[in-house]
């Protein structure tokens, strides 16, 4: 049994006193990362996520949404949402410099495979929602009982990205930008 980050959700296994204490899934974020969200709550409390790596989980790939605009669109905004309403005020400027970095290999990432207008449209949703972000937010902070350094710290500083998406090359210098670019947040959040 290993610890990681978070569970994925198309194989998480929790007891329903991990919910009693966690929560249900945000319904903002009801598509994509939204087993990031409830993981990154779970350890905000001190809840630890495992993985067994033995075991083999079959999981079929999303027939609904593909690989297309409408997908990223739900990723990309995901993704800055939790961003947003987990870390606190005073992590996020320290890691902002970093967080634009990303923001801008996204952009890239994104024109490149033809879905700049999903990154643009998950942009203006979550202007739309920002006080429905800054409530979230504020919840989420008043209920925060580990730190962002300590949970940031216990991090992997690799994302596994399988091979059919990326191919082996590109993931292999993805993961070295990732570990690069993790090591400067750490850094940052622990000075």
């Amino acid at each position: 049994v290993e610890q990681i980050g978070y569970a994925s959700g198309t194989c998480l296994f929790a007891p329903s006193s991990v919910f009693k204490k966690v929560g249900l899934l945000d319904p903002f974020i009801f598509l994509y990362h939204d087993d990031l969200d409830l993981g990154w709550r779970a350890a905000q409390l001190g809840i630890k996520s495992y993985y067994v790596p033995s075991s083999v989980i079959y999981h079929a790939e999303s027939y609904m949404l593909g690989w297309n605009s409408e997908k990223f669109f739900w990723l990309e905004r995901n993704r800055k949402y939790c961003l947003q309403t987990h870390y606190s005020k005073d992590t996020y400027s320290k890691i902002h410099s970093t967080l634009m970095l990303v923001d801008l290999l996204v952009w890239l990432f994104y024109l490149s495979k033809g879905f700049l207008g999903a990154k643009i449209r998950a942009e203006l949703d979550l202007r739309k929602n920002r006080k429905k972000i800054s409530e979230r937010y504020e919840h989420l902070e008043h209920l925060k009982k580990i730190s962002d350094r300590d949970l940031v710290m216990d991090l992997p500083d690799a994302i596994h990205v399988p091979s059919n998406v990326t191919g082996k090359n590109t993931n292999s210098i993805f993961n070295k930008l990732i570990r690069r670019l993790s090591q400067r947040a750490k850094k940052a959040i622990s000075d």
